[in-house]
């Protein structure tokens, strides 16, 4: 079998922000002559950030070509219980505007090599409120909302570039029917509650078919359009308590510890991490942010889906039944030299699996290796190995074959990356992926993507 090589360059510019009022605020521009810390002391949090990816095909796929992509995403989030004294209320906008070419069009691959690779325009993102309740114990969601920034979530995979390594793609599969996720976010409401110091729960429902890209605000749920409901349960491994996304830390211990690293990568419910921008921060996160879970998901459209049609009897009607997913991921701190404990080897895994009958994949696995300052002496820098492979239903391929299109079992995807830090406001970020049977096309060849990543982030 011959092999398609990938050379990508991959940047990224970013404005980004402190957690905290009372956090050291690194970056280009610093405090603004004290500007941020007054808006931080009263409950404005803000961030701009720019990221730009340059692929280039070296061969096979369908082009040899380079390919330039870029978002410059806008965020603003408001504590309303510093600015109105509403305790646990919160607003959150994030706008993004997309630019450039797929490098996935040139690679012929279905999983997709850049995970900010997207559809050109500018966009809400999400615009959602967040109260929570019960000290803290109770968190309701209500707005555009990005389900993977909270679902189907896993810290260590946000090192790597390809989009497998974000939400499964047996979960958010679908051209027209699919999860309120990046690049295509709608309505949403979700439900979080702590069951015990290791254990939650949390249930989303969103618009089963995410608004147009070209008018995001035109989000409805009707008959025929239906609604996604996903729930997912989650137990921490180690001691650590299971912290409301939002809640205030009633404890003081390790305040001002890490320079606010700590802090800033806490703020899954201030500034969302999705898929596409998990690689903003110039700072490579501690091994204690990210502590050893295990998650069970499940989800199932309310509108039924035809069948794929598997026979040349095109009288007979199709049966329609319920579309549904179920995916199990955890993610583990494997090792950590005691002379230094915010290094270390990180592990994860993901399975997932779909309808067969109604859906083009039907199982999804994955996993990844990551250490954190232990190779050549660099304390903070990040390296990995990871694996994505994607099948494609049995149905879907008879189907396929009724079209005169003959489809392979599974593309695979295998990673290793290297990102080395600069500066507290650049990286760069060497990343090599590796892939078996493209687009499950068997006129395609092996695809292997080199990217060397600088990455920049300038903090304001």
């Amino acid at each position: 079998m011959r092999q398609l090589f990938l050379v990508s360059f991959f940047s990224i510019i970013g404005l980004l922000f402190s957690a905290q009022a009372g956090d050291n605020i690194p970056g280009l521009t610093g405090d603004l002559q004290g500007m941020r810390s007054k808006l931080l002391k009263k409950g404005f949090h803000f961030g701009l950030a720019y990221t730009g990816e340059i692929y280039s095909n070296l061969s096979g796929g369908f082009r040899q070509q380079a390919t330039y992509l870029d978002i410059i995403n806008f965020r603003l989030k408001i504590d309303l219980g510093r600015t109105l004294n509403w305790h646990g209320a919160t607003l959150y906008t994030d706008y993004l505007g997309i630019h450039g070419d797929d490098p996935s069009e040139n690679v012929g691959d279905i999983q997709g090599v850049s995970n900010i690779a997207a559809p050109k325009g500018w966009k809400f993102h999400e615009a959602w409120f967040r109260q929570n309740v019960f000290s803290d114990k109770l968190s309701l969601l209500w707005g555009m909302y990005d389900l993977n920034t909270e679902f189907d979530l896993i810290e260590t995979a946000g090192l790597f570039l390809n989009s497998s390594h974000g939400m499964g793609p047996d979960f958010s599969q679908g051209e027209i029917f699919s999860p309120s996720t990046f690049p295509a976010t709608t309505f949403g409401m979700r439900i979080k509650t702590a069951l015990t110091s290791s254990l939650s729960l949390q249930a989303g429902i969103t618009d089963g078919v995410p608004g147009d890209l070209d008018k995001p605000w035109q989000m409805q749920i009707s008959g025929d359009e239906g609604a996604l409901i996903v729930i997912e349960i989650t137990h921490l491994l180690d001691k650590r308590k299971i912290e409301i996304p939002g809640a205030r830390s009633k404890s003081k211990k390790g305040r001002g510890r890490g320079k606010g690293l700590r802090r800033w990568r806490k703020m899954r419910g201030n500034f969302p991490n999705c898929r596409w921008n998990r690689h903003l921060s110039s700072r490579p996160r501690p091994l204690d942010i990210c502590p050893g879970k295990v998650a069970i998901g499940g989800w199932f459209y309310t509108t039924k889906f035809e069948e794929w049609r598997t026979s040349n009897e095109t009288d007979l009607p199709l049966h329609q039944k319920v579309n549904w997913g179920v995916y199990l991921l955890t993610e583990r701190i494997i090792y950590r030299p005691k002379i230094c404990m915010e290094q270390g080897i990180l592990m994860y895994g993901r399975a997932g699996i779909a309808d067969k009958s109604s859906n083009q994949f039907d199982i999804y696995l994955g996993g990844g290796i990551v250490t954190h300052g232990i190779m050549f002496g660099r304390p903070d820098d990040l390296a990995g190995i990871a694996i994505a492979a994607l099948h494609s239903s049995p149905q879907y391929r008879d189907y396929q074959k009724l079209e005169g299109n003959d489809l392979l079992d599974w593309e695979v995807a295998l990673e290793f990356t290297y990102r080395s830090k600069l500066t507290d406001w650049a990286v760069l970020q060497h990343d090599m992926q590796y892939i078996i049977n493209p687009g499950m096309n068997p006129g395609l060849m092996v695809v292997q993507k080199y990217n060397d990543t600088p990455k920049t982030v300038v903090m304001i």
